[in-house]
């Protein structure tokens, strides 16, 4: 019976000694502007979602020590550090996604003809906040 390298390297061609060739073709998408409003309002949901876990994870970086010693200490201090850390990477998950829905925003515009919005500035309600753009 084969192994099971021998049986992957029949299946994988040449790629397993490393001689491959081939041609790449590309591809085409095509987008209506309701889907392009859907992946718009995918993007600011999750960019949301990430606002709202970074509200929800503020007592994470407020932890209290809970000994008046040097480990209670420490353990506040890693502990906040890591809540911090986590606040962070979703205010930065949420700019991304943020910028992302901007993108199709601008395709979106561009394909109708209409000057450009701003995907942040449409959505504000005056509170600070940015809620989902439809």
């Amino acid at each position: 019976m084969d192994s099971h390298r021998d049986r992957a390297a029949a299946h994988l061609g040449g790629i397993v000694s490393g001689t491959t060739q081939g041609t790449i073709s590309g591809g085409s998408y095509t987008f209506d502007p309701d889907t392009i409003r859907q992946v718009i309002k995918n993007w600011t949901d999750l960019a949301e979602s990430y606002i709202q876990s970074s509200q929800d994870a503020r007592p994470m970086a407020r932890v209290a020590p809970p000994g008046d010693e040097y480990v209670s200490e420490s353990f506040a201090h890693k502990a906040n550090a890591s809540g911090q850390s986590y606040i962070a990477y979703c205010r930065r998950n949420a700019d991304i996604c943020h910028r992302e829905a901007q993108r199709y925003q601008d395709a979106l515009d561009t394909y109708l003809g209409v000057e450009d919005r701003t995907v942040i500035e449409i959505g504000k309600t005056g509170d600070g906040e940015t809620p989902p753009v439809v």
